[in-house]
C-alpha cells in the first residue's frame, strides 16, 4: 500500500496516507443516492476523491483546510485519475503530520540556493537599488518570508520555497545574458526581478495548501509590487527621477495577451524586455517539468493532453527518462 505521493499513485493502487481538503461538495447520483466529491491535496499535488459511504454525514464533520487521513484505491475515471474512498477522517488527538507531507516544497538544495542569491544581492553597486532592497528586507526573517512564499499556485513554481527557485533562476540567467550583452543595466534588472516578487508575499494565503487571498484576487500581484515599492520609493528623496521611471516600467511591463490588449504596459527598454522574457523561460520549463513528472499516461512515452500549452509532451521512453530523473535526484 502507497503511504505517500497523492498524486503519483498508479490506477489500480491502494492508498493510504494524509491529505489536506481542498474542496468537498455533496452530490447525487441520478438515481438520487448521494456521494462526496472532494479535491485532495498532498505535498505532490492535487487529485479528485469520492466517498459514497455515510456521504452526508462525512460532509457535515468536514470543512476545507483541513487535515484528514484517508484510505482508498486509485481508479481510472473519465474525468481523469480519482480515488474511490473507503474512509476519511479528522486527525486524532495527538496525531502530527509534518508540513513537508500535506504542503509541496521545492526540491532544489535550499542552503545552495540562499547562497547564491545571496551573491547576487552582494554583487549590486547601485546605493540607490541597494537602499531600496534593504528598506524591504532589514534582516534575515523578511528575507525567509520572502524566500518562503510560492512563485504560483498552479502552473509553476507551486511550492514552499519556489520564490527562492524562481528568482534565483533569473538572477543567474541574467549573467549569461550580460556577457552577451554588456549593456544591461545588471544593477537595475537584478534588483527589478527581486523586486517584482514582492507581491506574491501578499498575494497568497499559505495555510495547508496555496490559494488566493482577498487582495490577491483584488488587487493582483503587479499593483500589490508597485503600491509597495511606489510608497517607499516616494520617502527616497534623492532616489533620482530616471531611476524610478525605468524601475517601476520594469515592475508593471508585461507581454500583452491578445484577450487583454490594454491590460499593462509593453516592455520598452531593454532591461524589461529581457527580465519578462526570462521569467516566461523559466515559468514555461517548470511547468513542464511538473507536466512531465506527473501527468505522463501509463505505457505511453507521452503525457496527457495539456489545454494550456495547447499540445503533448514527449517524455522519451521510460527506461531513459527514469535515468535521467534519478541523476538530478
Amino acid at each position: 500500500m502507497n503511504h505517500h505521493n497523492l498524486k503519483s499513485t498508479d490506477i489500480g493502487e491502494r492508498y493510504a496516507g494524509y491529505c489536506v481538503i481542498r474542496n468537498a461538495e455533496l452530490k447525487y447520483s441520478q438515481a438520487g443516492k448521494p456521494y462526496l466529491l472532494l479535491e485532495l491535496g498532498d505535498c505532490s499535488g492535487r487529485l479528485r476523491g469520492r466517498l459514497w459511504s455515510n456521504a452526508e454525514k462525512v460532509f457535515r464533520s468536514l470543512r476545507r483546510g483541513q487535515i484528514v487521513n484517508v484510505k482508498g484505491r486509485v481508479q481510472s475515471f473519465s474525468t481523469g485519475k480519482e480515488i474511490q474512498l473507503e474512509q476519511i477522517r479528522p486527525l486524532k488527538q495527538g496525531e502530527n503530520v509534518a508540513l513537508e507531507e500535506i504542503f509541496p516544497v521545492s526540491q532544489k538544495n535550499i542552503p545552495r540556493l540562499k547562497k547564491r542569491f545571496q551573491n547576487h544581492l552582494e554583487s549590486l553597486r547601485n546605493k540607490h537599488l541597494i537602499r531600496l532592497l534593504e528598506t524591504f528586507f532589514p534582516d534575515e526573517k523578511s528575507w525567509l518570508r520572502y524566500w518562503r512564499t510560492p512563485a504560483g499556485k498552479l502552473w509553476h513554481h507551486n511550492y514552499l520555497y519556489g520564490v527562492l527557485e524562481h528568482v534565483t533562476c533569473l538572477l543567474d540567467l541574467t549573467e549569461v545574458l550580460y556577457k552577451h550583452y554588456p549593456t544591461l543595466d545588471k544593477d537595475l534588472l537584478k534588483s527589478a526581478i527581486i523586486l517584482r516578487e514582492l507581491g506574491k508575499t501578499e498575494l497568497f494565503e499559505k495555510e495547508l495548501f496555496i490559494e488566493y487571498s482577498t487582495n490577491g484576487r483584488l488587487i493582483g500581484e503587479a499593483a500589490l509590487t508597485f503600491q509597495r515599492v511606489s510608497a517607499v520609493v516616494a520617502e527616497m528623496e534623492t532616489f533620482p527621477d530616471e531611476l524610478k521611471r525605468t524601475l517601476f516600467h520594469l515592475l508593471v511591463s508585461r507581454e500583452q495577451a491578445q484577450n487583454r490588449p490594454e491590460a499593462f504596459p509593453v516592455p520598452m527598454t531593454l532591461e524589461a524586455v529581457a527580465l519578462n522574457l526570462l521569467e516566461e523561460l523559466d515559468i514555461r520549463l517548470n511547468a513542464i517539468r511538473r507536466i512531465v513528472n506527473n501527468d505522463r499516461q501509463p505505457g505511453s512515452a507521452w503525457t496527457r493532453y495539456n489545454n494550456l500549452l495547447d499540445r503533448f509532451i514527449y517524455v522519451g521512453e521510460q527506461n531513459e527518462h527514469d535515468k535521467r530523473q534519478k541523476k538530478h535526484e
